[in-house]
């Protein structure tokens, strides 16, 4: 059996939970982490333009990709879309890189190589 963690870094880096009990499994979300991530995800808006952007490119082929009940309470500080095709979506990755270029405390875009069966 592999031992508990101490702490699960998830979301894609957006999420932090430490081990609540010693003995147990449960985990508790990292309030200040959350909070840091709210204000640059939502309160800034950029949330906002984000999905905007990306949704012009968002081809479709995962239905419900960010539902928010994927991860709760909230959602995560993170947006997805599909396209067909590695050279698409490297451009696409590309692209928002430099429209959202913010240093090192802006947003990371990058590319997740899959399959989807076309019908």
């Amino acid at each position: 059996e592999l031992p508990t963690p101490d702490v699960l870094i998830t979301g894609d880096g957006t999420e932090i939970r430490w081990r609540s009990t010693e003995a147990g499994r449960t985990f508790t979300l990292d309030d200040a982490w959350a909070r840091r991530m709210h204000d640059c995800w939502c309160s800034t808006g950029l949330r906002e333009r984000i999905i905007a952007r990306m949704d012009q490119e968002d081809e479709g082929w995962i239905a419900g990709l960010n539902i928010e009940s994927n991860s709760p309470p909230a959602g995560e500080a993170r947006w997805a879309i599909t396209v067909l095709g590695e050279d698409k979506a490297y451009a696409v990755a590309s692209q928002l890189r430099t429209e959202f270029a913010m240093g090192n405390e802006g947003p990371c875009f990058y590319v997740m190589k899959g399959g989807v069966d076309r019908w």
